[in-house]
């Protein structure tokens, strides 16, 4: 379904529409939760590593 919008986008706005609308499918998979785990969860990056104390 992205992709036809996607398309569609592209076809009437050109560059501009087609980034538009990957913002807005990367905002939607952010939201998108798969048994309480977010699809885009990064993991923190000043966390201490866990095995390495």
């Amino acid at each position: 379904m992205f992709k036809y919008v996607l398309i569609i986008l592209s076809a009437i706005y050109g560059m501009l529409g087609l980034l538009a609308g990957i913002v807005v499918v990367c905002a939607y998979l952010g939201q998108q939760t798969s048994m309480g785990i977010p699809y885009l969860s990064f993991p923190a990056f000043n966390k201490k590593d866990e095995r390495n104390g």
